[in-house]
């Protein structure tokens, strides 16, 4: 993908949480059994947000105004479009696939690798809860960063795709079905629920299809 008009596709601050929950307990460790492979961990429940959490400062880390939607200045905005080009890339998507992915991010959080959901988990570029993002490697140590989000952003994308064929979606349902199952979870009723707000994004904000 060439020719990048990063200020077409900026977006601005969305509007803040007036009442944010309490901040979830911090991730278990991780164990491994004795051949080295990862032992299942249940993340403790309940609903919290990450709204609250300070934001980290350090030198030469891309970093959010707030943890608002969209709350970054252009310069972090471009760099978080750049890092989810680059994952795509990797992951071999076409530029069309990379356009949608770049959508998603613009819908979620705006651009912004620090933004946060007041009355959920949902963290960062892809706006994943805690049990998605586990799934993908982000944890406590990593949850903000800004490549590790756009990798997991686009292994979702591609997952969902392949869910989406699977369930026999063709054509452009496909591309509809993508956002369906990142907002409303992989389980959803398959079908094209007109109270699915998932359904109601997608078509409106994502895809335009």
């Amino acid at each position: 993908m060439s020719n990048i008009y990063y200020d077409g596709m900026h977006a601005s601050k969305g509007g803040a949480y007036k009442k944010p929950e309490s901040l979830p307990a911090p991730d278990p460790p991780q164990k491994y059994d004795k051949k080295g492979k990862k032992i299942p961990i249940k993340l403790p429940g309940g609903l919290h947000s990450y709204y609250t959490l300070p934001i980290t400062h350090a030198l030469g880390r891309p970093y959010g105004k707030s943890r608002r939607h969209g709350d970054a200045s252009p310069e972090v905005q471009n760099k978080a479009i750049d890092a989810i080009i680059e994952a795509a890339k990797k992951h071999g998507l076409t530029n069309r696939e990379t356009a949608h992915v770049l959508a998603i991010a613009f819908v979620e959080s705006g651009f912004n690798p620090d933004a946060a959901a007041g009355t959920t988990t949902a963290t960062s570029l892809g706006q994943f809860v805690r049990g998605t993002g586990w799934n993908y490697g982000l944890n406590d140590t990593n949850r903000f960063e800004l490549k590790s989000n756009a990798d997991a952003l686009v292994r979702h994308f591609l997952e969902n795709k392949s869910l989406a064929i699977k369930r026999g979606n063709t054509g452009k349902d496909i591309e509809i079905k993508i956002y369906v199952y990142h907002h409303d979870g992989a389980n959803v009723y398959d079908k094209n629920d007109p109270n699915s707000l998932g359904l109601k994004i997608s078509k409106n904000k994502i895809t335009g299809l």
